[in-house]
């Protein structure tokens, strides 16, 4: 499988698009350190073990990661959780993720007490050995990026999303900062020749839609983005942007930024032959691979077989790397790596024996612009108290909620009717919002805030009258070994505003909690959210043990989370599955026969 690298004439060629080269390049920037060592045959310890596995595996290039992400500053956000994270073995490993509401950053006071690192005192050795050890042909991709995920790594993603309405200047000073160090250490591995790329990495969506508004990316990150990829082609270097989830609403604006190239095109969100029909000519196409399915639960020849299609589809005329739809973590099992990697030399030397025939027509991405972005609400809202009621929880504002309903219930109005009759449509819209793209996560959380300001009125008057009205019960969670809660909140807060009472066990559940959980609650309807791949298949656990518990009739599953999809739904035995937070909530309706 060794193949001699040639950074200029192939991954260099293909990502700036200037022909096709002698064979479509691999892209991949993060493998798990247990595929290199099964690769090697032995323990990967240095510096020249690493190089020596990318140039065997058929790179043209050789990874090196620097930046606040790696400082100890980060790591205060982060928590080690022990789980088992591979599909197909038993055993249980360690990993570390940044918990998603930990916050320490809050105010002004945080930041200037904050231990920031000096980024000319992070390690820089890997780059200063594989200078010397790279053979010719090869360079250096450097990985940095993490500038608005180490924003709201540091301030948790709540209270992030908070501040973006209600303390901008905290946030404009927290990206000027994070931003003000990533671009030091970018312009110290720039210093260094043997550095061919820089890959920067930076989360700004999920598998349906973008973290934040396309404003508010516009504002606060977008201008830093253009800054980096400036910087790198000031020194002749290739820019690359990696972010997970759908981008589509801001390809124009990252294609603006100056990047040479994106990744990863995850297939649950973005249509990359789509994508390279409308941006080819303008910006490289890197990965797409499915960790999904195929990566991690199919098979090598069905591994070799999707790579197949993708080099037919997407590598006629250059301008494409093969890759993962995000990275090979240790859950990928070995022969799978290894097909992707064959598949380069059997199906990705041009001319492309498989691209005769061209792909068969995609129907172009539509893309959002600013002029319509905001469409009229569905909802009709009157002056009326709960007209004014509904307008407050659609617009986010707690303050004015709070008054409202004190001013409802002084009015006369039942308590029940202001929820029925002004909350739960009022939630309801905002997820018909959140659908269409209007609303992002922290519009959706604010409108949330809103709506508990309500309900911390109303809710003891109505538990008081003994006519509590649910539609019913949910117990909520995120499984095993994951510790990302944004989509779960979600999800609880939407399933609230409709009418559910949901029991969050919060992340890293056990399939016993579950089981406890639904019989002390009596529960309808058991959640299940898992943000990984990783963990995804926790959620079976959970549902054979309500199947050993003699639970499994009497309650309804859903499952939900950015690598869930209807097929591993019915893989494991669920009622269904759910792409978003509204959908989520729509779907527990109809399991109960609402």
């Amino acid at each position: 499988m060794s193949q001699h690298p040639d950074f200029e004439n192939r991954f260099k060629r293909a990502v700036l698009r200037l022909g096709e080269p002698d064979r479509v390049p691999l892209g991949d920037v993060t493998i798990d350190i247990t595929h290199k060592q099964k690769f090697l045959g032995r323990p990967l310890r240095t510096p020249e073990d690493e190089v020596e596995f990318w140039v065997k595996a058929g790179f043209d290039y050789v990874v090196a990661e620097v930046g606040l992400q790696t400082s100890t500053a980060i790591q205060g956000a982060k928590v080690n959780v022990e789980a088992q994270y591979a599909l197909f073995d038993y055993g249980e490993t360690e990993r570390a993720w940044v918990e998603e509401n930990k916050t320490l950053i809050r105010d002004e006071a945080d930041f200037e007490a904050f231990p920031w690192p000096n980024p000319d005192q992070l390690d820089y050795s890997k780059f200063e050995a594989y200078s010397r050890l790279v053979p010719p042909g090869m360079k250096i991709m450097g990985a940095l990026g993490k500038i608005f995920n180490s924003v709201w790594w540091l301030m948790g993603f709540q209270h992030f999303a908070e501040c973006l309405t209600e303390n901008p200047a905290l946030v404009e000073k927290m990206f000027h900062k994070v931003a003000e160090i990533q671009l030091r250490v970018l312009d110290r591995i720039l210093e260094f020749d043997a550095v061919g790329a820089v890959t920067h990495a930076d989360d700004i969506a999920y598998s349906e839609a973008l973290m934040i508004s396309p404003d508010h990316l516009r504002r606060y990150v977008f201008p830093w983005f253009k800054e980096v990829a400036h910087r790198i082609h000031a020194k002749g270097k290739i820019a690359i942007f990696h972010s997970d989830g759908k981008l589509d609403q801001v390809m124009p604006d990252l294609i603006a930024c100056g990047f040479d190239a994106i990744h990863p095109f995850e297939p649950k969100a973005m249509d990359i032959v789509a994508n390279k029909r409308m941006y080819g000519d303008k910006i490289g196409i890197i990965g797409n691979i499915d960790l999904g399915y195929t990566l991690t639960r199919g098979t090598p020849e069905e591994v070799m077989a999707e790579c197949r299609q993708r080099i037919n589809e997407l590598g006629p005329g250059g301008g494409y790397c093969l890759a993962s739809s995000n990275s090979i973590p240790e859950y990928v099992p070995y022969e799978n790596f290894l097909a992707l990697l064959k598949s380069v030399h059997e199906y990705g030397h041009y001319p492309l024996a498989g691209a005769a025939q061209p792909a068969e027509e995609v129907a172009p991405v539509e893309v959002r612009t600013e002029e319509d972005a905001h469409t009229s609400p569905a909802l009709e809202i009157d002056d009326s108290v709960l007209g004014q009621l509904m307008e407050a929880v659609l617009s986010g504002n707690a303050s004015n909620a709070g008054k409202l309903t004190a001013e409802a219930l002084e009015s006369g109005i039942e308590p029940q009717i202001i929820f029925n009759q002004a909350l739960i449509p009022a939630m309801t819209e905002v997820g018909r919002l959140m659908e269409t793209g209007e609303y992002f996560i922290p519009q959706v959380l604010q409108s949330a805030k809103a709506m508990s300001a309500a309900v911390e009125l109303i809710k003891p008057l109505i538990l008081a009258s003994g006519r509590v009205e649910r539609v019913g019960k949910v117990v909520l969670g995120t499984v095993q070994g994951d510790l990302h809660d944004i989509g779960k909140n979600l999800v609880g807060m939407m399933l609230e505003g409709r009418g559910f009472e949901v029991i969050d066990l919060g992340v890293n559940v056990p399939p016993q909690k579950f089981i406890e959980a639904v019989q002390a609650n009596q529960a309808d309807i058991v959640a299940l959210s898992a943000l990984l791949t990783t963990t995804m298949l926790n959620m079976k656990a959970v549902i054979e043990a309500l199947k050993e518990a003699g639970l499994r009739e009497r309650v309804k599953v859903m499952v939900g989370g950015a690598p869930v999809d209807a097929r591993f739904a019915d893989e494991v035995g669920a009622d269904g599955f759910a792409l978003n937070a509204a959908a989520g909530a729509s779907l527990a309706l109809k399991l109960v026969g609402r």
